[in-house]
């Protein structure tokens, strides 16, 4: 329960940093975003409709569908997610933190905000919706990649905002998106795959139960300990960046006592992640 507890506040945390980002630097310099909050921002520039009841409209059906497609475990704090930062959009409703005429320092500083947020929401286990579900859904249904289909989504809604933003504006949500993507990346220290090394004397369980709660494969290879010559196992897996966290808790929960070696995988092919060439 107090971890339960500590995580709803996290996401209430990253949702009100992403928030002040989007009201007081994106919307401030009338800048355009990916994802859901990028079609929310439209329709707010089109229809002055509030981006906060947009965002919660666009999102319902993702919920649904997600509880049955993905598990309750991931979308209640998806949900947690979703109406905290739609409550903060309200909130900021208004603020402007941007210099006047400055669009530059709007979307950098609006990309660092939102990277934070991001992150923060991250770290929690939680999701502020939109790509996440969509992505999480097709991932389990087809083996799409989760990194590509965010790709397509956001190139999707980016061409649309042509229709309300100028070249100048769509330049510089580019910029801001790619900020925000940055200082995500540099929080949690990694790239949207990551490789798990877990040298265990338990990894027949440690690997069920990554299969079973993080829905990701794990390989168990044999090993011998260089100094003890005691025989480890060594369990392998790949996993997203917001599933390493749970990956991490698992295994600490499991075997205290155990070696994890998280690094980067470059490039990653097979289900779930990249199609093999």
């Amino acid at each position: 329960m107090r971890r339960i507890l500590l995580d709803i506040l996290g996401i209430s945390v990253g949702s009100a940093i992403f928030a002040l980002g989007t009201q007081g630097f994106i919307v401030a310099s009338r800048l355009g975003g990916g994802g859901v909050s990028g079609l929310a921002l439209l329709a707010y520039y089109l229809l002055a409709w509030p981006i906060s009841l947009v965002t919660v409209i666009l999102n319902i059906p993702l919920l649904v569908v997600g509880w049955r497609e993905v598990g309750p475990r991931f979308i209640s704090r998806t949900a947690v997610g979703v109406f905290m930062s739609s409550l903060f959009l309200e909130v900021f409703r208004g603020i402007s933190l941007v210099p006047s005429g400055d669009v530059l320092m709007g979307a950098l500083y609006g990309g660092v905000v939102q990277g934070i947020g991001v992150a923060v929401v991250f770290r929690s286990e939680g999701s502020l919706g939109g790509n996440d579900i969509v992505a999480k859904v097709l991932n389990r249904r087809y083996g799409y990649s989760i990194g590509n289909i965010s790709l397509v989504a956001n190139v999707v809604i980016i061409l649309a905002s042509w229709v309300v933003l100028d070249s100048r504006q769509i330049m510089y949500t580019l910029v801001a998106l790619f900020v925000s993507t940055k200082v995500l990346d540099a929080i949690l220290e990694g790239i949207p795959a990551k490789s798990a090394m877990i040298i265990t004397e338990n990894g027949s369980a440690i690997a069920q139960t990554i299969i079973k709660e993080v829905h990701r494969g794990a390989t168990i290879l044999t090993g011998k300990g260089g100094y003890t010559h005691g025989n480890k196992d060594v369990v392998l897996c790949v996993v997203s960046l917001s599933e390493l966290v749970r990956v991490k808790r698992l295994v600490k929960a499991l075997d205290p006592m155990a070696f994890v070696i998280v690094g980067d995988a470059k490039e990653v092919l097979g289900k779930g992640f990249a199609d093999l060439a």
